[in-house]
């Protein structure tokens, strides 16, 4: 294959994966209004939200590697193509519904998640996009922040009733 070529299957895998990872966000909200899942709309649409907050916090990261030269000082470089493939990978995990967690399937599916991507860290080595270090660091620097986005599970505050009940 040609270095064209291979560009050309790089573009489509991150594409790709950005798209499977909105279709994953949303379908959880086609299936609330259909199929009446015990789900609410809200906590469907916090799947969405949450990757878009991911996407744009791998771009704020960005903004201040470029302003700070934060990678530079380390002779390293801000891996876009890697923060984005983690948010998106990211995102697809956090979508597997709970009761499936344990089953073969599931643990197949995250597999394979983590198998494309490490075929698409070869792909961006092999095409010298980036070096091993720079998607290294920038994965050991951006998931922690990305699985607090996708797994933190916020509390309802409890509303305490105000009023006496003798009135």
């Amino acid at each position: 294959m040609t270095d064209d070529q291979l560009d050309m299957i790089a573009d489509a895998y991150f594409l790709f994966i950005i798209f499977i990872a909105v279709i994953a966000c949303t379908k959880s909200i086609r299936l609330v209004r259909r199929e009446k899942f015990s789900v609410s709309l809200a906590t469907s649409l916090s799947g969405l939200i949450r990757f878009i907050l991911s996407i744009s916090i791998v771009y704020a990261i960005m903004y201040l590697d470029n302003s700070l030269k934060l990678w530079p000082k380390f002779g390293l470089d801000y891996s876009t193509h890697t923060a984005l493939a983690l948010a998106a990978l990211i995102s697809l995990i956090s979508s597997i519904p709970s009761r499936s967690l344990g089953t073969l399937r599931c643990w197949v599916y995250i597999f394979q998640l983590i198998a494309s991507f490490g075929t698409y860290a070869i792909l961006m080595i092999y095409q010298e996009y980036h070096t091993p270090r720079d998607i290294l660091s920038t994965a050991l620097f951006v998931t922690p922040i990305l699985f607090l986005v996708h797994f933190h599970r916020y509390k309802k505050p409890e509303i305490k009733n105000i009023i006496p009940r003798s009135f």
